[in-house]
């Protein structure tokens, strides 16, 4: 029964089964043109071009969780200097443009407020 490859298990596998079915019957295949050291062939390369993704994977995720790590600690490196200039030259001194920081501008509500009710 055929069925539809679609995992890289299906590939290996079925191949697999093709290389073995065709060294018991080299004979009768080589007349089609069909040749199991050529599958083979294909087949261990696929496998290593498996083996070289699921690497690259695996370093893509070391690097995802320390790029992580550090964002999170350069997040809180850069709050403490906020927070600290904020107290020394006021939450809205004009000398936080000067580190790239906006003053905070207070708008105070127009009207006393409505009750929710």
């Amino acid at each position: 029964m055929r069925r539809r490859m679609t995992s890289t298990a299906d590939y290996s596998q079925q191949a697999k089964e093709l290389v073995k079915a065709g060294e018991k019957n080299r004979a009768e295949i080589a007349r089609w043109g069909l040749a199991t050291a050529k599958l083979q062939k294909l087949l261990n390369a696929y496998q290593a071009a498996n083996n070289d993704q699921e690497k690259a994977k695996a370093d893509l995720q070391l690097a995802t969780q320390a790029w992580i790590a550090t964002k999170k600690a350069l997040h809180a490196e850069i709050a403490r200097w906020v927070s600290t200039l904020e107290a020394n030259y006021g939450k809205s001194g004009d000398k936080l443009h000067e580190f790239g920081i906006t003053p905070r501008t207070y708008k105070p509500r127009k009207g006393p407020r409505a009750k929710k009710g």
